[in-house]
């Protein structure tokens, strides 16, 4: 039986979420903005001339005050991962510090060689993204029209599920693809070891401004979450983010400042959605509002979490 990652007597409104209690905690962390792919909804803007973290600066600065700050999980993150050049050095510097890695990844760049690398690891997992269950839908969104690349994708979520490491699948759901191939998709995940799939509607931030017209309405959200909610099981889950409240359950409560986001930069955020959402014309906030500080610039997490969360009772 899995351990739920979601309360379904809430609503759940973001993606973001974390198991770990305190005093410990989990940083996601963005060590490259450069990706393979060009999705359509990409909120972080990612490509291929894009800024990549150290990983001389993660080993020697982050790692160290992730263990001050008893952080016991990351998540690496974006653009794609798996892009970084130095991937393999920076999951085996976590891991021999006793910290779980989770890595969010498109799948194309896996491969067995690669994946042996942390066989004898058991605190290693990824989720994968998966948009549609073709190659043309998947493809179209993901702004790669290949049948080689979609079947290597499946080959890599089938090999990560016989391995055990995998936790879960993540889906952006979009027009391109039908109710019909969904719930292909969370049959094919159930059946393939997946402990979870996530769906998260479409973003207005980054390119996913130019991208509303692939989301889904309401009406069809609503269709899709009745037809793929009977899979549920006691050993998976489908986790519905943003769809429509038709139950008028309260709102899970909000994760911000409970998992820092470390950008790129060594910017320190309570929350990546609030910093790209301030980028928009239409905010009232600035991104720095919702920054604690740089890491590279000897920030205590856990201080500045204390003193943003007093900045704001006060404000």
């Amino acid at each position: 039986m899995i351990k739920r990652i979601y309360n379904t007597d809430f609503a759940s409104a973001c993606f973001f979420r974390t198991t770990v209690q305190p005093p410990h905690k989990k940083i996601m962390i963005q060590i490259t903005e450069k990706c393979n792919l060009k999705c359509a909804h990409c909120f972080v803007d990612a490509g291929k001339s894009m800024n990549e973290m150290p990983f001389e600066s993660i080993k020697n600065i982050i790692i160290p005050k992730l263990i001050e700050n008893q952080v016991t999980k990351v998540t690496l993150t974006g653009g794609e991962p798996l892009v970084h050049r130095k991937i393999k050095d920076i999951i085996h510097s976590l891991l021999e510090k006793n910290i779980s890695v989770s890595i969010c990844t498109n799948g194309v760049l896996l491969n067995p060689k690669f994946i042996s690398e942390f066989l004898n690891f058991d605190n290693i997992h990824f989720n994968v993204s998966l948009d549609g269950f073709n190659t043309k839908s998947h493809g179209k969104f993901r702004g790669n029209i290949s049948s080689y690349t979609f079947n290597k994708i499946i080959d890599n979520i089938c090999m990560l599920g016989n391995l055990k490491l995998l936790n879960g699948i993540l889906v952006t759901p979009n027009n391109y693809a039908s109710i019909e191939e969904y719930v292909e998709l969370c049959e094919f995940a159930k059946r393939i070891g997946s402990k979870y799939v996530l769906m998260n509607p479409l973003s207005p931030f980054g390119r996913g401004t130019k991208t509303q017209l692939l989301s889904y309405t309401n009406e069809k959200m609503i269709e899709l979450r009745n037809r793929t909610m009977p899979l549920n099981s006691e050993n998976f889950e489908i986790v519905y983010i943003r769809f429509p409240n038709t139950n008028s359950l309260p709102l899970a409560q909000c994760s911000m400042v409970d998992i820092p986001y470390i950008f790129c930069s060594g910017d320190v955020a309570i929350c990546p959605y609030m910093v790209f959402a301030a980028q928009s014309e239409s905010n009232d906030y600035l991104p720095t509002d919702f920054i604690l500080g740089n890491i590279f610039n000897d920030i205590n997490i856990s201080n500045a979490i204390k003193n943003y969360q007093k900045k704001s009772l006060i404000n």
